[in-house]
C-alpha cells in the first residue's frame, strides 16, 4: 500500500520490508530491540551499492493497536533509528512512518541539549525558550 509511494527508479529510492514476525500476531509485551525496523527507504547513492538509509517505518497489525505500551514501544524504535541515521549519515532529517490505526509521520522538529550538570543550568534559559516553540507547534 505504501511502497509505490516512496519507491523511486530515476532517484535511486525504494522502501524493502523486513517483517519480524506475521501481521496476524502480536506480543503482549514489548520484543527485543534487534536494531530492525518493519521497513525501510534506501537511497542508492549514484547507482551504486552504497546506499544511505533515510526513512524508517514501524506497522502494528489492528489487533495490536489499542496495545498503548507496544505502540510506545514502536516510537522508541523509530526514534532510536531516525537519530542514528542522521548522526551516522550527516543527513539534515530523516522521515519515520508509524502505521498503527491510520499513517503517522515523526520528524525532528528541534534539537535541545540537556544540561549534564548543576553547573549548566543557569544557561539552559535559551533551551527553554526554544522548547516553548517546539511545544507550540
Amino acid at each position: 500500500m505504501i511502497q509505490p509511494l516512496f519507491n523511486n527508479h530515476d532517484k535511486n529510492i525504494r522502501l524493502d520490508f523486513s517483517f519480524r514476525e506475521a501481521a496476524g500476531k502480536s506480543p503482549s509485551h514489548a520484543p527485543t530491540f534487534n536494531g530492525n525496523p518493519d521497513y525501510v527507504i534506501t537511497s542508492f547513492i549514484h547507482e551504486t551499492d552504497n546506499s544511505v538509509n533515510i526513512g524508517y517505518g514501524e506497522v502494528k497489525p489492528l489487533t495490536a493497536a489499542c496495545n498503548h505500551y507496544l505502540v510506545n514501544w514502536d516510537l522508541v524504535h523509530l526514534g532510536i533509528f531516525e537519530k542514528n541515521a542522521i548522526d551516522q549519515n550527516k543527513l539534515g532529517g530523516s522521515l519515520s512512518i508509524h502505521v498503527v490505526d491510520g499513517l503517522y509521520t515523526m520528524t525532528e522538529l528541534l534539537r535541545v541539549q540537556c544540561p549534564m550538570s548543576i553547573s549548566e543550568l543557569s544557561g539552559y534559559d535559551a533551551n527553554l525558550s526554544q522548547l516553548k516553540k517546539g511545544l507550540d507547534v
